[in-house]
């Protein structure tokens, strides 16, 4: 599902894959207590912190401009596995429940999204949908499960990016602009998949990450890399294949992208050949001085706790930070924070901060449909599906939790100097089953935000029973981080899946950088989520 959501203009709409608009911290055997540091955060146990995992090499990239392209020869996609298209065997699905009733939200004065003075408010209409449209259907890029979806909006145009599909619309009618397969785009036959896209409202260019499903066990596990010459995505991109210093026949899985003015951020989960799980989790930084010239430099490779995020630093253009962030949501103990500096040179570093006291409980594997066939949802154990976001003063986030046993939103923030945690649930009904959210967060002024968040959910006690369904809902700008309870904006309702599918993996909120005449700045987005036909 593709769709554009305002809070300040209404327009004609349209609707797929592409929407615009509790435990104890575990401590090693033996360890202390980690003792709190000068401003009272937790200091990181040793199985948390950052490596050196080894040096990814220099790289020079190629030049390919989309449009000619796409007209030209194409280049196929490898066969795909037989295996991976059959059904994946379902977790027990826990049987239809329902929450229990949250108290009414308090607006903490100290917490983010408030005003000090309490001078600034809104008195804004409703979510209005500006543009409501199909994004690109699972058979367009392959037949592909899961789909990935994702999508950036830049100044004019939007990039929606699946497995194994790149279309560009344009920002105002949703109308195509063009569209390439993704191993046509990179002139490879790599075993692609899991790509990411976003925008660079500093340097007004597209930036996009993909991994490489190893072919054997004897292979060097590789990704590839992409940013624009400038703002049109039908234009020039540079693109990078990287070797990366993991174990051969690695899959550097689930990559993650984020970025401050100065680098991309990249994360990864490090699958062995032939296993089902990671062995290990990294993150790596890539100057843009580098990248949007047609080189990269040779970059230290970290070793980073199990699914950690990379920030989009928000703000259009983008807010100058000294220090990016990346956060672990880990069940067990709650929020990792690590820290990136010198994003802009070669010698960027790594390194854990604190973490966050705030274990949760697990999210159920799956969920049950109308017709009683289930399918898997990604991030089992909660972890984060999408970029977070940096502000200010906080990291922003979305994952999956378990509420009265039922799949459910945590959203939140966390204060960067103090690491105080904001939290809150998002869900569309007592009885619904939520998952797949991604945030985005849209600067209205000093502390004062609109936080967009995105998810999936099925309802098998509505009447009529919803099948998997795209949500939206917002916080405005002092509102804190208020429960999302009951009133989002359901963009559309889907069909059943017709086999043990898995869910996702992916979702995505872009925050507009250039929004409709007479709207707030900061107020409009692109949403990305993936939902079954009916």
């Amino acid at each position: 599902m593709f769709g554009r959501k305002s809070r300040c203009l209404a327009a004609a709409g349209a609707t797929a894959t592409l929407l615009a608009m509790s435990l104890p911290a575990i401590q090693p055997a033996g360890a202390a207590e980690p003792q709190p540091d000068s401003a009272g955060r937790k200091a990181v146990p040793e199985r948390f912190q950052s490596k050196r995992l080894g040096q990814i090499p220099a790289t020079d990239g190629t030049a390919v401009d989309v449009r000619s392209a796409a007209d030209g020869p194409q280049t196929a996609a490898p066969s795909p596995d037989p295996e991976a298209a059959k059904p994946r065997p379902l977790p027990q699905i826990p049987a239809t429940g329902r929450r229990p009733a949250l108290p009414p939200s308090q607006v903490d004065p100290n917490g983010p999204n408030v005003s000090k003075d309490g001078a600034r408010s809104l008195e804004l209409p409703p979510n209005i949908t500006l543009l409501n449209t199909d994004g690109t259907i699972r058979a367009e890029a392959g037949g592909v499960s899961p789909p990935d979806p994702n999508a950036a909006a830049g100044a004019a145009q939007t990039v929606e990016t699946t497995n194994l599909f790149m279309r560009v619309r344009d920002k105002s009618t949703g109308a195509p602009m063009c569209q390439i397969s993704l191993n046509t785009f990179l002139g490879t036959g790599d075993s692609l998949t899991d790509p990411r896209v976003q925008f660079d409202s500093a340097a007004n260019r597209f930036n996009l990450v993909i991994t490489i499903k190893a072919a054997s066990s004897a292979v060097a596990p590789a990704l590839w890399v992409a940013a624009t010459a400038g703002p049109d995505a039908c234009g020039t991109w540079f693109r990078y294949r990287l070797n990366v210093p993991r174990a051969p026949g690695s899959t550097l899985d689930f990559p993650n992208l984020g970025q401050d003015r100065n680098g991309l951020v990249i994360t990864t989960q490090n699958v062995p050949f032939g296993a089902s799980f990671p062995q290990d989790y990294s993150a790596f930084v890539l100057p843009k001085s580098a990248i949007y010239t047609g080189t990269t430099p040779g970059v230290t490779l970290f070793g980073v706790n199990r699914n950690t995020a990379p920030a989009l630093v928000a703000g259009h253009p983008m807010l100058a930070t000294s220090a990016t962030y990346l956060l672990s949501a880990d069940s067990e103990i709650g929020y990792v924070v690590y820290q990136a500096t010198n994003t802009g040179s070669a010698n960027a570093s790594i390194q854990a901060v604190y973490f966050v006291d705030a274990p949760f409980s697990e999210p159920p594997g799956a969920v049950r449909q109308c017709t009683g066939v289930g399918f898997n949802l990604p991030a089992p154990r909660g972890e984060l599906t999408a970029n977070i976001v940096q502000t200010e003063a906080h990291l922003w986030f979305a994952h999956t939790t378990s509420l009265g046993g039922m799949s459910t939103v945590r959203y939140g923030a966390i204060h960067i100097v103090t690491g105080t945690l904001f939290a809150a649930f998002a869900f569309h009904s007592p009885t619904s089953s939520d998952y797949n959210p991604s945030i985005g967060v849209g600067i209205f002024d000093v502390n004062l935000y609109f936080v967009y968040v995105n998810w999936a959910y099925v309802d098998t006690m509505a009447a009529p029973c919803q099948n998997s369904s795209v949500a939206v809902n917002v916080a405005l700008p002092n509102e804190g981080v208020p429960d999302l309870d009951g009133t989002d904006g359901t963009a559309v309702i889907g069909g059943p899946a017709p086999i043990a599918d898995r869910f996702g993996d992916y979702s995505s909120v872009s925050i507009d950088p250039t929004p409709p005449q007479g709207c707030i700045h900061g107020s409009t987005a692109v949403i990305d989520q993936q939902y079954y036909g009916p």
